[in-house]
């Protein structure tokens, strides 16, 4: 996880589709790790996709983490009808 923030803030031209396959990674292991990683891609100025927000979705219901399942949802939703 080091090596990632380091990497992203090293180089800011890190692709977004990379940055978002490792929170997708992330998410089944370590819940939080994952949404800490969605944080720091949000704070580099990268979109995070609807596909990694379903995904932390269903991660976080499973983690019983509703407040956050629920938001993540409906950011996925929007960014799928966007």
């Amino acid at each position: 996880m080091e090596l990632v923030k380091e990497r992203a803030r090293a180089h800011g031209a890190m692709q977004a589709d990379a940055l978002n396959s490792v929170v997708r990674a992330l998410a089944p292991a370590s819940i939080l790790r994952a949404l800490r990683m969605r944080s720091l891609v949000r704070t580099l100025g990268l979109p995070v996709f609807a596909d990694t927000d379903a995904v932390l979705a269903g991660a976080a219901a499973r983690a019983g983490l509703s407040a956050e399942a629920a938001a993540l949802y409906w950011c996925a939703a929007r960014c799928a009808c966007a």
